[in-house]
C-alpha cells in the first residue's frame, strides 16, 4: 500500500509538473503575441500620423498660396475688392435685418 501511494504521488507530481511546463509555454507563445501586436499596432499609428502630418502640411501649403493669390488680386483690383466686399455685407444686412 505504501509503495502504491508513493507511486500515486510521483505520478501525481509529474503530471503536475507536465502542466506547469505546458501552461509556461503558453504563456511565452502568448506573451510573444502580444509583443507582435502591439509592435504592429505601434507601426500604424506611426504611419497614420505621418500621413496626417504630411497631408496638414499640404493643407497648410495650399492655404497660405490661396491667401497670397487673394492679397495680390485685391491689390491688382483695389476697386473691384471693395465693390464685391459692399455688395457681400449689403446682402448680409438684408439677411440678418430681417430677422
Amino acid at each position: 500500500m505504501a509503495t502504491s501511494t508513493a507511486h500515486n504521488v510521483r505520478s501525481a507530481a509529474a503530471a503536475t509538473e507536465q502542466t506547469a511546463n505546458g501552461i509556461s509555454d503558453a504563456a511565452r507563445i502568448a506573451g510573444s503575441a502580444v509583443r507582435d501586436a502591439s509592435h504592429k499596432v505601434a507601426d500604424a499609428a506611426n504611419s497614420a500620423a505621418s500621413n496626417i502630418a504630411g497631408a496638414a502640411s499640404t493643407v497648410g501649403a495650399r492655404a497660405s498660396e490661396a491667401a497670397q493669390e487673394f492679397s495680390h488680386r485685391v491689390e491688382r483690383q483695389p476697386l473691384t475688392s471693395v465693390l464685391i466686399a459692399a455688395g457681400a455685407g449689403f446682402v448680409i444686412g438684408l439677411v440678418l435685418g430681417r430677422r
